[in-house]
């Protein structure tokens, strides 16, 4: 589900050589840091960068759908979308190391 937003934030940081500071630079609300995202089993997510050099992080929370559990959360990141990105265990509330998608782990 985070496809599209992964190939913006690449987009972007090709074009800047660093990562979209917050998600008003991905089409958002302005001072909102949430992207329009959810479906069967994601009630959100969320996009923000900090440290330096800046890491993007996509927060996705799922929904009572998801079998993961409602309101629980994985961290999409990256310092460079050109190397990858890297799933992790939310910063809050977040699903359980075994039920992330072996495709990104670290």
């Amino acid at each position: 589900m985070t496809a599209g937003t992964r190939a913006d934030i690449a987009e972007q940081y090709s074009l800047t050589g660093k990562m979209p500071a917050n998600a008003e630079a991905l089409g958002a609300d302005a001072n909102s840091t949430d992207l329009d995202i959810s479906g069967r089993y994601v009630k959100s997510a969320k996009y923000a960068a900090s440290g330096t050099p800046a890491k993007g992080t996509i927060t996705v929370t799922f929904n009572s759908d998801s079998a993961l559990g409602d309101g629980k959360t994985m961290d999409i990141s990256t310092e460079n979308p050109q190397s990858g990105w890297t799933c992790a265990v939310g910063s809050s509330n977040g699903i359980e190391e075994n039920q992330l998608p072996a495709g990104c782990k670290d």
